[in-house]
């Protein structure tokens, strides 16, 4: 079974994260962190670990310096960025999933040490 996938939610308004949220869950995603503005949510990312990181455009504070920050702080992370989250939300998926697959098929396959 395939690890779940981690995501942080980062939208001003507490109905546009808890629509985030449900989205996300009914496919398969759990949401590990959510904030309610661009500092906190550079904060929330560097703490979780997190496999993606959706926020809002309009996110209190700078949230295109925030991209920043986290791609600095966990490149991993896929950084999505729109206006309208919920229809983002239906992208994560698929990006996430494939950028889980381009770092499989890139990594060696592991070698056991020793063995004959």
């Amino acid at each position: 079974m395939a690890p779940t996938i981690r995501v942080v939610v980062a939208s001003a308004h507490d109905a546009t994260r808890a629509g985030v949220r449900q989205a996300l869950e009914e496919h398969g995603l759990a949401v590990c962190g959510e904030a309610v503005e661009a500092v906190g949510a550079v904060e929330v990312v560097k703490r979780s670990g997190s496999d993606c990181c959706l926020l809002g455009v309009n996110l209190p504070g700078d949230a295109l310096a925030a991209v920043a920050q986290i791609r600095i702080k966990s490149p991993q992370a896929a950084r999505l960025s729109s206006d309208r989250q919920s229809s983002a939300a239906k992208g994560v998926v698929p990006a996430v999933a494939a950028r889980r697959a381009t770092r499989a098929v890139a990594q060696p396959p592991s070698r056991n040490v020793g063995s004959s």
